[in-house]
């Protein structure tokens, strides 16, 4: 990937992560706000928002997704939290 800067000198793979994180942020709030704590096919929440976030596949092609996923969202999750304890998006 090439990392170009705009007219502002910002890279813009840093604008892509900006937008991206936004979104998440969005997606989420949504969730929380409108969601079932249990949704309506009997999955937790924050599983349902994961699996959605897949389409509910693996690396493999394989559906459903296998739980480690889930694991990797919290993962992630947490990193992007922690990163906006520090970096202001």
């Amino acid at each position: 990937m090439i990392h170009t800067q705009n007219k502002d000198g910002v890279y813009e793979s840093e604008q892509d992560s900006k937008r991206q994180y936004s979104w998440y942020v969005e997606v989420r709030d949504l969730v929380e706000q409108h969601v079932a704590e249990v949704y309506a096919n009997g999955q937790p929440k924050e599983e349902a928002l994961w699996r959605t976030m897949i389409g509910d596949v693996g690396l493999q092609q394989v559906r459903p997704a296998s739980r480690e996923y889930g694991d990797y969202y919290r993962i992630w999750h947490q990193l992007l939290a922690d990163m906006d304890n520090f970096v202001m998006l």
